[in-house]
Protein backbone atom coordinates (compact mmCIF):
# COMPACT_ATOMS: atom_id res chain seq x y z
CA UNK A 1 0.00 0.00 0.00
CA UNK A 2 1.20 3.39 -0.74
CA UNK A 3 -0.15 6.74 -0.07
CA UNK A 4 -2.36 6.86 -3.26
CA UNK A 5 -4.60 3.68 -2.02
CA UNK A 6 -5.68 6.07 0.47
CA UNK A 7 -5.59 9.53 -1.08
CA UNK A 8 -6.49 9.25 -4.61
CA UNK A 9 -9.75 11.40 -5.47
CA UNK A 10 -11.85 10.87 -8.33
CA UNK A 11 -11.45 14.24 -10.86
CA UNK A 12 -14.73 16.33 -10.07
CA UNK A 13 -14.49 15.73 -6.35
CA UNK A 14 -14.43 18.51 -4.15
CA UNK A 15 -11.25 18.45 -2.22
CA UNK A 16 -9.39 16.86 -5.18
CA UNK A 17 -6.62 18.45 -6.59
CA UNK A 18 -3.79 17.13 -9.09
CA UNK A 19 -0.45 16.29 -7.67
CA UNK A 20 2.37 15.93 -9.98
CA UNK A 21 4.62 12.74 -9.49
CA UNK A 22 7.77 11.99 -11.05
CA UNK A 23 5.57 10.70 -14.26
CA UNK A 24 2.24 10.75 -13.07
CA UNK A 25 -0.17 13.60 -13.05
CA UNK A 26 -3.51 12.04 -10.42
CA UNK A 27 -5.73 13.78 -8.46
CA UNK A 28 -5.54 12.80 -4.67
CA UNK A 29 -7.66 14.33 -1.89
CA UNK A 30 -5.89 15.89 1.48
CA UNK A 31 -8.68 14.25 3.76
CA UNK A 32 -9.24 10.64 4.09
CA UNK A 33 -12.46 10.56 5.58
CA UNK A 34 -14.41 7.39 7.12
CA UNK A 35 -16.13 7.44 3.44
CA UNK A 36 -12.70 6.92 2.22
CA UNK A 37 -11.65 4.28 4.43
CA UNK A 38 -15.01 2.27 4.11
CA UNK A 39 -13.48 0.90 0.28
CA UNK A 40 -11.48 -1.50 2.23
CA UNK A 41 -13.00 -2.08 5.59
CA UNK A 42 -16.37 -1.73 5.67
CA UNK A 43 -16.79 -3.82 9.45
CA UNK A 44 -14.30 -1.55 10.88
CA UNK A 45 -15.63 1.90 9.70
CA UNK A 46 -18.82 0.34 10.79
CA UNK A 47 -17.50 -0.66 14.30
CA UNK A 48 -15.61 2.52 15.09
CA UNK A 49 -18.77 5.08 13.95
CA UNK A 50 -21.15 2.59 16.22
CA UNK A 51 -18.48 2.94 19.08
CA UNK A 52 -18.65 5.45 21.82
CA UNK A 53 -15.26 6.92 21.04
CA UNK A 54 -17.07 8.10 17.86
CA UNK A 55 -19.17 10.15 19.97
CA UNK A 56 -17.18 11.45 22.66
CA UNK A 57 -17.02 14.66 21.26
CA UNK A 58 -20.17 14.98 22.56
CA UNK A 59 -19.82 15.28 26.08
CA UNK A 60 -18.85 19.02 25.79
CA UNK A 61 -21.23 21.17 26.89
CA UNK A 62 -23.21 18.19 28.48
CA UNK A 63 -24.20 17.51 31.71
CA UNK A 64 -21.78 14.92 32.14
CA UNK A 65 -18.75 17.69 31.38
CA UNK A 66 -20.47 20.02 34.03
CA UNK A 67 -20.02 17.36 36.46
CA UNK A 68 -16.40 15.96 35.42
CA UNK A 69 -15.22 19.80 35.22
CA UNK A 70 -16.55 20.28 39.44
CA UNK A 71 -15.01 17.12 40.50
CA UNK A 72 -12.16 17.64 38.66
CA UNK A 73 -11.85 21.14 39.91
CA UNK A 74 -11.81 23.39 37.38
CA UNK A 75 -11.14 26.68 39.12
CA UNK A 76 -12.67 28.46 35.87
CA UNK A 77 -15.66 27.11 36.58
CA UNK A 78 -18.47 29.23 37.36
CA UNK A 79 -21.76 27.24 38.62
Amino acid sequence: MGCYECHKADKGAKDAFEHDGKSLKVNISIIVSPKDCANCHENEVKQMTESHHAKAGRIIGSLDNLLAEVIEGNRGLVT
